[in-house]
C-alpha cells in the first residue's frame, strides 16, 4: 500500500525506529486518561507491539498509523483505528499529535487520510471517537473533519481531576451518512 500523503503530513506504519518516540507518547500521564491506561507500558512490551505493527488490520483488529512531517521525515503523532466490528463495519478512532506539531492543521489532515484508507481499503461503513467533554480542541477537530455529535456518555472517563463526561462522535463513510 502507498503511505498517504495529505499536503504537509504522511501516514505510514510504525517502524523499529520510533521506539522512543512510541514510549513518550504512551508513557505520558497526561495521555492515559484517554488511552484508559494507568501504569507505563514498558520498552520490550512496546518492541514487540511495533514488531507486529505490519499484521493485516482484520487479523489484528487494529491499526496504528505513524503521522510523518513530509519535509522532515520526522514522526509528529499517531493515529490509531481500534476495536474493529466485521460484522459491523466499524472501529473506533483515536489520535495524539506532539505538542510541537499542534496547531498547524495537521491533526485534520490526518484524519482525512485515515479516512480515505479506512473507507476505500478497509472497506469500513463508519468510524467513532469517544472525546472529552471539555476537551474543546478535539470537539472542533471531529467536527471539522465530518464526525457528528450522537451522544454524551455521563462521568466516562476517570481523570486526575475526577470523572469526566465523554461525547460520542461518528463519521460515516459515502453513501451512507444518514
Amino acid at each position: 500500500m502507498a503511505y498517504p500523503i495529505n499536503g504537509p503530513i504522511r501516514l505510514r506504519l510504525p517502524e523499529p525506529r520510533d521506539l522512543a518516540q512510541t514510549l513518550e507518547w504512551e508513557n505520558s500521564p497526561e495521555n492515559w486518561s484517554v488511552s484508559n491506561r494507568t501504569t507505563p507500558y514498558s520498552e520490550d512490551f512496546l518492541r514487540r507491539y511495533l514488531d507486529e505493527a505490519g499484521k493485516d488490520f482484520w487479523e489484528a483488529l487494529q491499526i496504528r498509523f505513524i503521522i510523518e512531517c513530509v519535509e522532515t521525515g520526522a514522526a509528529v503523532g499517531a493515529v490509531d483505528v481500534f476495536d474493529a466490528q466485521p460484522v459491523h463495519q466499524r472501529a473506533g478512532i483515536g489520535i495524539l499529535l506532539s505538542e510541537s506539531a499542534r496547531g498547524k492543521g495537521w491533526a485534520l489532515l490526518a484524519l482525512e487520510a485515515v479516512h480515505e484508507w479506512a473507507f476505500h481499503h478497509a472497506l469500513l461503513r463508519q468510524v467513532h471517537a469517544e472525546v472529552h467533554a471539555n476537551n474543546a480542541d478535539s470537539r472542533k477537530l471531529f467536527e471539522r473533519a465530518g464526525y457528528r455529535v450522537s451522544g454524551q456518555l455521563k462521568q466516562w472517563h476517570r481523570t486526575l481531576k475526577g470523572f469526566e463526561d465523554v461525547v460520542v462522535f461518528q463519521c460515516f463513510a459515502p453513501p451512507y451518512e444518514p
